[in-house]
């Protein structure tokens, strides 16, 4: 049998504490069941599809909110708190501080606020991005993902 799952955690630590459970219930679970060694189980991590944590970094951070909030209106940017989101940006910024690269990877709302209003009224969410009902609102979208970019790679280019 093969099970295969994600882990998402918030630190590179709290990554290896996870992978370290899930290593020593495989052994916990080999032995209980008296299986022979050459039919453990076993935890085999992927390194190569793997994500680093995506670090926010909080300077950089601040800028791009500071342009969005500039070009866009202060009611159009919101802070979504911490996301256990999947994203391979992380890579971009490889380490955090001192000579890596800051990141600032920021979300672009493009639900139809009706229906995202509907949904909200019912206790749930309209279909999200990467699934094939997922139904974007080309405009303002696309007008304001263009009007903020430009807000803010006109900022850092300064």
């Amino acid at each position: 049998m093969k099970l295969e799952l994600t882990v998402r955690t918030f630190t590179d630590k709290a990554r290896q504490t996870v992978i370290d459970g899930l290593t020593n219930m495989a052994a916990g679970l080999t032995i209980a069941a008296g299986l022979p060694s050459s039919k453990a189980a076993t935890v085999k991590v992927l390194d190569d599809e793997s994500t680093p944590v995506l670090y926010n970094d909080p300077d950089l951070m601040g800028r791009v909110r500071t342009a969005l909030q500039s070009d866009l209106g202060n009611d159009k940017v919101v802070d979504s708190g911490r996301l256990m989101a999947s994203e391979d940006v992380g890579v971009l910024g490889l380490k955090q501080g001192a000579g890596g690269i800051p990141v600032a990877y920021f979300w672009l709302g493009a639900m139809d606020p009706e229906k995202l209003a509907a949904a909200r009224a019912k206790g749930t969410l309209p279909p999200g991005p990467h699934t094939a009902k997922f139904e974007p609102l080309p405009e303002p979208t696309l007008s304001t993902g263009m009007t903020g970019m430009t807000a803010v790679a006109e900022s850092l280019l300064q």
